[in-house]
């Protein structure tokens, strides 16, 4: 089993536990998975995989730390949003949660997926007076600050307080004019006992849309998708498609976008078919195209770091015949022309070992040429990718929306 189909196998397990068992997983590949898996903040979801007996003892003992840290992590951060909720309470200022605990309640363990800032979402209106309650009460701003959002600090979980769900693309003004309307729908969401505002499913949908197509040009990670595919399981079968979110989603230009990343979680990752059948549409080469450019970013990028970092853990504790059984197996995955043409197979490993020197000698050497030609081939790739999925929209049909 290659690493992209263990990657895959152990998501698709950790998702849907009921339907699918934990693959069998190599010794040699226990490294890769976990740092592939943590390079799309992934790591601690499937956490069966500690009660596997081959699993190195040394990774055992850090992934349980890890998941230990990321349990507590969790707590700390529903009591700091059931903080946060209270004074906007008292002030009487409405607001709705965004993205992180909405979207792990839908998680079969909801204290495994890993949590960012804590996002708010208030009317404009009232955004002066969140600001001054805010920091009357210790918070600083800090960091990034736009039209539409605010950074602030306070205690170990960051706050994001928001005026919108988006600031780019065509339509942001009048996806932002749609979540306002339906502000008033806000609905109490519990998890672990902490109750939350949240906007309506509809709105949820189209943030977790809007917010895959804002990361997609510079790092989409699997986190996200995992948080569409299980938004998709709960809420978003064939009946709410026809009736209502289709028509939503093809009035911002994010239709096909559903659809693709829908039917890539259905062949990938093992959502169900039954009962969510219009995805069918999707063309194979494009689901696969769009999975190869997710699994290259990681999480906000993530994976471009992790690439860096993953020839030292090929070498850690490994003897030269291990070393190059592992390069080989990369390699493959990673030269496509190899797989093309099966006389180039066995020098799979040093095309491997030469893209991992070519990494650490650019790196090293700030190779700015090298890299800015690197970059340049992947922004084009990227926009030829969001030309197929439908997402360079036309700003004039944007306006005639708002």
């Amino acid at each position: 089993m290659t690493n992209k189909e263990l990657f895959c196998s152990v998501l698709r397990a950790a998702m849907f536990p009921q339907a699918y068992p934990m693959p069998p997983i190599p010794r040699e590949q226990y490294d890769v998975l976990h740092e592939l898996l943590d390079s799309h903040a992934l790591t601690l979801l499937p956490a069966e995989l500690l009660r596997q007996e081959d699993m190195p003892e040394p990774l055992r003992v850090q992934w349980q730390r890890e998941l230990r840290a990321q349990e507590l992590s969790f707590g700390q951060y529903l009591i700091q949003q059931e903080t946060i909720l209270r004074l906007f309470s008292r002030a009487d200022i409405p607001c709705a949660v965004l993205k992180g605990a909405v979207s792990a309640s839908c998680y079969p363990e909801p204290a495994h997926r890993r949590m960012g800032d804590i996002d708010l979402l208030v009317r404009p209106c009232d955004r002066e007076r969140s600001v001054a309650l805010l920091e009357a009460n210790g918070f600083r701003k800090s960091g990034y600050s736009d039209a539409i959002e605010q950074s602030f600090t306070k205690g170990t979980v960051p706050l994001e307080l928001h005026i919108g769900i988006c600031a780019d693309g065509a339509f942001s003004d009048a996806i932002n004019a749609f979540v306002l309307e339906h502000f008033a729908e806000r609905r109490n969401r519990e998890l672990y006992g902490f109750a939350f505002p949240c906007l309506p499913q509809a709105c949820n949908g189209l943030l977790m849309l809007e917010h895959m197509r804002h990361h997609l040009t510079f790092g989409l990670g699997f986190r996200q998708v995992m948080d569409w595919m299980l938004y998709v399981d709960r809420y978003l079968d064939d009946v709410s498609w026809n009736t209502e979110m289709r028509g939503l989603f093809a009035r911002y230009g994010l239709e096909r976008f559903a659809i693709v990343m829908t039917a890539m979680c259905q062949r990938c990752f093992g959502l169900r078919t039954a009962g969510i059948s219009w995805p069918q549409s999707a063309e194979e080469p494009l689901c696969r195209e769009l999975f190869e450019h997710i699994f290259s970013m990681g999480n906000f990028g993530q994976k471009l770091e992790a690439n860096r970092k993953s020839a030292a853990a090929m070498l850690r504790d490994r003897s030269l015949f291990q070393v190059l059984g592992s390069l080989q197996k990369v390699g493959v995955e990673n030269w496509a022309l190899c797989r093309k043409h099966p006389v180039l197979r066995p020098f799979a490993w040093l095309y491997q070992s030469l893209l991992y020197l070519y990494r650490i000698f650019a790196e090293k050497y700030n190779m700015s040429i090298f890299l800015v030609i690197q970059e340049r081939r992947r922004y084009k790739s990227v926009l030829q990718l969001m030309e197929k999925l439908g997402l360079r929209q036309n700003e004039n049909a944007a306006r005639k929306i708002v």
